[in-house]
């Protein structure tokens, strides 16, 4: 994949009349510097760029002074640094492999190979699963509960907040997700039974890597053999095409390749 188009939390293109209006309209210039003086608390601003497109901010005070910023979509950014790594995962595993197979072996070469194709790796998949995790928990409407049936037929009912924060990952891909009305209709795990078991395979390898856990003493002598050995045999390719279909699924050409000819 190229690397992506750049998506911001909101975005809306203004018609020329539109644009037209809002760079005419008169300034209060004593409500603005009312606004100014409170540092602006309880507003939001946003910008409007050349091209007519308005854009939602962020603001951000620095030694005294007010700085608005565009405010991006991080589900775009965590899958876009995916890819990046992503770009070099096999480049690495073949350099490392190459040398494994040569006559002589610099064996402080090849723990150097290693070290940066974990490195790569790793980020990968943490980034990955951070898209994934954030483009769940923004598709949560804000009004929005979540029913668990629970022993003696009890329910056992979940705000926006509390879902994000206790509801475990893959109980909201399976049940949560398809509940929210905007998505009615809708249900990823029946129909790509596949690329769901890929996304659990992600969910999985990312949990050994955040939590590392050492077996040093417990049946081997080797710390982390298992978790260096999955990310040999880790399909990155295919996770990566399982997450952007389902986060395209939900929400059409929220990750779209960059169609600008360059890398």
């Amino acid at each position: 994949m190229k690397h992506l188009v750049k998506k911001y939390v909101k975005l809306a293109q203004l018609s020329e009349g539109a644009a037209e209006v809002l760079n005419n309209a008169p300034v209060d210039e004593v409500e603005l510097t009312k606004i100014a003086d409170k540092r602006m608390d309880g507003y939001f601003a946003y910008a409007f760029t050349e091209d007519n497109k308005m854009v939602q901010t962020f603001k951000y005070e620095n030694e005294g002074k007010i700085y608005l910023i565009p405010e991006p979509d991080p589900i775009v950014i965590y899958f876009d640094t995916a890819l990046h790594y992503h770009k070099t995962i096999k480049s690495r595993r073949d350099e490392l492999f190459s040398k494994l197979s040569a006559d002589y072996k610099d064996f402080h070469a090849v723990n150097g190979d290693f070290y940066w194709y974990y490195s790569n790796a790793s980020n990968f998949i943490i980034f990955l699963f951070l898209s994934l995790e954030a483009f769940i928990n923004k598709s949560i409407p804000a009004d929005f509960e979540y029913r668990r049936k629970i022993q003696n037929k009890r329910i056992e009912l979940f705000d926006k907040l509390q879902i994000q924060r206790h509801i475990e990952f893959l109980e909201k891909i399976k049940k949560v997700i398809p509940q929210v009305p905007q998505f009615e209709g809708k249900n990823f795990v029946g129909e790509f039974t596949h690329k769901y078991d890929l996304i659990k395979d992600l969910k999985n390898f990312r949990d050994e890597i955040v939590h590392t856990k050492s077996f040093e003493g417990l049946d081997t002598n080797n710390f982390y053999e298992g978790l260096f050995v999955r990310s040999l045999n880790f399909d990155y390719d295919k996770v990566l095409l399982a997450a952007r279909d389902y986060i395209n699924y939900h929400q059409e050409n929220l990750i779209e390749e960059c169609q600008c000819g360059k890398d």
